[in-house]
């Protein structure tokens, strides 16, 4: 279980990620189609940083120059959805089985570009905060990354959304 909840707008967080790794699309020339529902979240602000900084780090990194990168935010009912889509490289399905474990790389010739530990992270975090997230690639066509978050259960955040 995660400590440290607060309440937050959880657009402006993902925004914030976007702006805090513009400088790295704008140099690759991607194009970013942004659709963000404005919503309040209750969780660790600073885990759940780390969850988007790191998936759209990896989308960036990931997608060819002049490729295009799709986030979506949106409330369904009780459970708060976020997409993260790219036109990157894909994962072969033997990476995919194993992406969420620690020191895992799909490539080893990228090895450089990180520990392996970043998507390891992600999925403990998303858990530990009662989501759930699913991976979809394919190799050459790029990755979809989808997220499902519980809706805080207060009655006084729900009439706040």
């Amino acid at each position: 279980m995660l400590t440290n909840y607060v309440e937050y707008r959880l657009d402006e967080q993902i925004r914030q990620s976007l702006l805090l790794l513009e400088s790295v699309w704008t140099t690759k020339g991607l194009f970013l189609n942004i659709d963000l529902q404005e919503l309040i979240y209750y969780g660790n602000e600073e885990l759940m940083s780390q969850v988007w900084l790191n998936v759209i780090g990896n989308a960036i990194k990931f997608t060819p120059k002049g490729g295009e990168i799709t986030v979506a935010l949106r409330r369904n009912g009780q459970t708060i959805s976020v997409v993260i889509c790219d036109t990157g490289i894909g994962m072969s399905p033997e990476t995919l089985k194993h992406i969420f474990e620690k020191f895992y790389q799909g490539d080893p010739t990228r090895s450089a570009d990180g520990n392996g530990l970043g998507l390891a992270l992600v999925s403990r975090i998303i858990k530990l905060s009662g989501g759930t997230i699913d991976v979809i690639s394919t190799p050459g066509q790029g990755s979809k990354f989808s997220f499902i978050l519980p809706m805080p259960v207060d009655s006084e955040l729900d009439t706040m959304i």
